[in-house]
């Protein structure tokens, strides 16, 4: 999930320092670059989705076995219409498969932006912090979640470190956050990174202190690839 250039979550168009609580509320509209106003002021009001009986027990099939294609394909079975179209022609290899509004729709209830479809369901998007921290488990319960990209996270490293729905994760993107030294102290203490294979840390201002506290993660040797540019170490 490439971020586009120029971006900053901090800055731009909040004026001023953005206190805990602008923070807070920021994290209900996440953007690559701070929020407007109106932006933090009016918030999605949207439920989060809910599955029950067979949907559920086929959700919880998929979230067992990311990789397998009958559940999948079974889901697609049970809600018909033009989600379970979308989902048979994804599994079917269909690049172009257009992703229809239903699909996207529930993902309001996060504020999702950037969203990736792979095999019919969204294995990748960008969030604020905040609320992948306060609602992140219930949207892993929702759909098997690979990608994250976080925005507004600075603040809540030590929270985020923290969250056991981590533990899905394959590839966390951080860029531009800036969560400095401090934030990899955090990070590096978290026992629910087990499947993280791939971290963007750029643009972090970053120090060699930092990466030396990124070298003593318990994680730290299943990573195949940790982007470290544009930080200020030597």
């Amino acid at each position: 999930m490439p971020p586009p250039p120029n971006a900053n979550p901090f800055a731009r168009r909040l004026p001023g320092i953005a206190s805990e609580r602008d923070l807070n509320r920021m994290a209900r509209a996440p953007s690559y670059r701070a929020p407007r106003l109106r932006d933090v002021q009016n918030l999605s009001a949207s439920p989060l989705p809910q599955a029950k009986g067979k949907e559920r027990e086929l959700l919880d099939a998929i979230l067992e076995n990311i990789d397998a294609a009958e559940p999948r394909r079974a889901y697609a079975d049970l809600i018909g219409g033009e989600r379970g179209a979308f989902i048979r022609q994804q599994l079917q290899g269909d690049t172009h498969a257009i992703v229809p509004a239903c699909a996207s729709l529930p993902f309001a209830a996060w504020e999702a932006r950037d969203l990736i479809f792979r095999n019919g369901f969204a294995e990748a998007m960008s969030l604020a912090g905040r609320c992948f921290i306060s609602r992140g488990a219930e949207l892993l319960r929702f759909t098997p979640l690979r990608e994250l990209r976080l925005v507004a996270i600075a603040p809540f490293m030590g929270e985020l470190a923290n969250c056991p729905h981590l533990n899905r994760i394959e590839s966390l993107n951080l860029w531009g956050n800036h969560i400095k030294a401090e934030g990899v102290r955090h990070l590096v203490t978290s026992p629910y990174l087990t499947r993280l294979r791939h971290l963007d840390l750029r643009k972090n201002s970053l120090d060699s202190e930092a990466i030396r506290e990124l070298q003593t993660a318990p994680w730290c040797s299943q990573l195949e690839s940790v982007d470290l540019t544009e930080n200020a170490y030597s």
